[in-house]
């Protein structure tokens, strides 16, 4: 049987969780952790049993990325490259090591990404029209209002607001906060104002806190998606979620974050235009089995829940399991995945799945 047991990457950025992944992966750890990466990205790789980089193993890298994201605050308001686009920034950032905290491009691939809610969960996604953006800032923020009222693009708004000096930033946050507060809220279901107050409990003199005066806000439920194509602006708030993507790390990010920010390079590849949210249904194929696919991503994702199924046959693909187990089958042999377990399955043909739970299986290209 082509598959064989592995153990993806932990990133324990600021903003994780304190006990999502910890209890997922029932490790022990005493601060947050904010991502589990399965793939053969350099920055993360999974690992055999054995400790062998799972590309050493299979003698190539996967064309996706698999991780889990445990959020307990927002992450900066951020978009990702085209191919074209990240060629180019990849080139001219060659000088930079590969980890400079500088750096947009830390390698040449597009980043297309669908997350996959895992409890309830909120997300900014793309920007508003232009007559609500200004709207919003008339209700909330009248100083920047004055500022933007006869703005006739949407870029135009974010180049006001990035030109604004030390002063204006204080009085429009100023205003914003008088309007909002800034506590955090305690409510899962959060709108622009509770977002807005969240942000400036973390970042009181970010002027981008206003981000969700100017974008949408999305909340999901379990098992609920957003498809997200380079360029489209997006920050993950709060909750827990799967993201499945190209295999790159490449963001240039505008603001909300410690990390490097780049708003030229953002402002030079973001969508900047009103963009309504890509709601990606899981259609459900066969009973208890429900698939999540964009014809614009060159990755595919299936939940299984009960039943026996037929995987599909692929190249590279990865089994995970969110919640309960599940048992793989080929012939005589069989495999058991327990909560917390990612397995590789390579090119195989005829293997089954019985699953008993919350099981996903991410893969690339269909043979």
């Amino acid at each position: 049987m082509s598959c064989f047991s592995i153990t993806g990457a932990i990133k324990n950025y600021a903003w994780g969780s304190r006990d999502y992944i910890k209890s997922l992966l029932s490790i022990e750890s005493h601060g947050p952790l904010a991502e589990y990466w399965l793939g053969t990205h350099f920055l993360g790789e999974a690992k055999t049993e054995d400790g062998i980089l799972l590309s050493e193993k299979i003698g190539h890298r996967l064309s996706f990325l698999f991780k889990v994201l445990a959020i307990s605050t927002p992450l900066a308001i951020q978009c990702h490259p085209s191919k074209s686009q990240a060629q180019e920034g990849y080139l001219k950032e060659s000088l930079l090591s590969l980890d400079d905290e500088e750096r947009n491009y830390p390698d040449d691939s597009e980043k297309t990404e669908v997350v996959i809610a895992l409890s309830d969960f909120t997300a900014l996604y793309g920007f508003l029209p232009l007559e609500r953006i200004k709207d919003n800032l008339s209700s909330f923020v009248p100083e920047l209002f004055g500022k933007i009222k006869d703005s006739s693009s949407i870029k135009e708004v974010l180049e006001t607001i990035s030109n604004l000096s030390t002063e204006e930033s204080r009085k429009i946050l100023s205003q914003l906060e008088e309007k909002t507060g800034n506590t955090p809220p305690l409510s899962f279901t959060l709108g622009p104002r509770e977002l807005c107050a969240l942000c400036l409990s973390l970042y009181r003199d970010d002027i981008w806190c206003i981000s969700p005066l100017l974008m949408n806000v999305v909340n999901l439920k379990a098992n609920e998606s957003l498809f997200i194509k380079p360029g489209i602006v997006h920050a993950y708030c709060r909750g827990n979620c799967l993201e499945l993507m190209s295999s790159s790390d490449n963001m240039t990010r505008l603001g909300l974050t410690k990390r490097h920010v780049d708003e030229r390079e953002f402002l030079k590849i973001a969508y900047l235009d009103s963009t309504p949210s890509l709601f990606l249904e899981a259609m459900e194929t066969e009973e208890g089995a429900f698939s999540y696919s964009y014809k614009e991503a060159p990755f595919s994702l299936i939940r299984y829940e009960k039943g026996i199924h037929t995987l599909p046959r692929i190249k590279d693909g990865i089994i995970f399991s969110i919640e309960g187990k599940a048992i793989l089958k080929k012939e005589d042999e069989e495999i058991e995945v327990a909560k917390g377990e990612a397995y590789y399955v390579g090119e195989d043909d005829k293997m089954m799945i019985e699953a008993q739970g919350s099981i996903f299986f991410a893969y690339g290209d269909c043979l």
